[in-house]
């Protein structure tokens, strides 16, 4: 990827994460959760760098959820 294209990843993934920063317990949000993950990495070629960024971003998703749903009960 050229320095303009890692500027482009890093924003989307960016967007990506603050639109899904406040996760619900619904199946289907988590799907489309999933299924955006796949569509972004597909757009940026699928490279083992994508992944790892996408997949860290949806780990910090998951553990704030966690967080969220532990201080709940």
């Amino acid at each position: 990827m050229s320095t303009m294209q890692y500027f482009r990843f890093f924003q989307d993934l960016w967007r990506f994460f603050k639109a899904h920063s406040d996760p619900v317990s619904a199946d289907s949000w988590w799907q489309r959760l999933a299924e955006e993950a796949d569509q972004l990495a597909d757009r940026y070629g699928d490279t083992e760098f994508v992944r790892k960024m996408i997949s860290a971003v949806v780990w910090e998703i998951d553990r704030a959820y966690g967080e969220k749903i532990n201080a709940s009960n």
